[in-house]
């Protein structure tokens, strides 16, 4: 088994991705492989580390989603869904955002049988008709009433590669982003119809708004104030525990468990 991760940044968001990686890699008991799309012209070089444990590619953007962003968001949101289309050779990734802390062995995400769900994530209390309006100001058109009462999906996620290669998944998500021209998140929400395995709050918890007893298995640092420019904002102190930076992971300087 290989823990296989899609990420996708630009320049900016190029370092606190280290961080990311590193977390995962310090208590992961399988081998990581990372596909990361980069935007930006000086594109890093790919590498091995850790006797082949850590595989990092990054990958130019080739044909992207495109639609319109909220300010919270970037470009690379929507690069990171070019996986579904250009990942054949995976049966399932974790789609993972810059601000995210994998605190957990991801391993065990991986053992996870997704039958014929075409994704797993922690899902809301809210519909995705409810959140298009409330937290994207996004009126969804009446032929899509079918799935306005679906659960809404929280970013990142794993996707299920191969059921989705096998239901025109991508299409559909196209389909979705030229139809609305609005944010990835929606098409994907829009593309799955509801077919979500739910994994607990703990796998992606917001510190900025959730206890300290609730923080899990992986935080999110989903708000406009980030850890790396707010040291005091809450749970910052974990990522700057953890930070790196990929030149530390390239030279093997990332302590991680024996390889065994």
């Amino acid at each position: 088994m290989t823990a296989k991760i899609i990420l996708g940044t630009d320049n900016k968001g190029l370092e606190p991705h280290a961080t990311l990686v590193a977390s995962i890699l310090r208590r992961s008991s399988v081998p990581i492989h990372i596909r990361c799309y980069y935007r930006g012209s000086d594109k890093p070089s790919d590498f091995t580390a850790y006797q082949g444990w850590l595989k990092v590619e990054f990958l130019d953007v080739v044909n992207p989603l495109v639609g319109t962003i909220p300010a919270h968001i970037t470009l690379p949101c929507f690069d990171r869904v070019s996986g579904v289309r250009d990942f054949t050779d995976w049966d399932k990734a974790l789609m993972l955002d810059w601000d995210q802390l994998c605190l957990m062995d991801v391993a065990e995400f991986f053992k996870q049988d997704m039958g014929d769900n075409l994704m797993a994530a922690r899902l809301d209390e809210e519909t995705i008709i409810k959140a298009a309006s409330e937290w994207f100001q996004r009126q969804l058109p009446s032929d899509l009433s079918h799935l306005y009462e679906a659960k809404w999906p929280w970013l990142g996620c794993m996707f299920n590669l191969s059921q989705m290669r096998a239901e025109n998944t991508w299409e559909k998500i196209v389909g979705y982003q030229n139809k609305l021209g609005w944010e990835e998140q929606l098409s994907i929400a829009l593309a799955v119809e509801g077919r979500i395995r739910e994994w607990p709050y703990s796998w992606n918890c917001c510190p900025l708004w959730e206890k300290p007893a609730d923080w899990g298995f992986v935080l999110h640092y989903s708000t406009p104030r980030k850890p790396w420019d707010d040291p005091k904002m809450p749970a910052a102190n974990i990522w700057w525990q953890e930070k790196t930076d990929w030149n530390d992971l390239r030279q093997e300087k990332v302590k991680r468990p024996p390889i065994l």
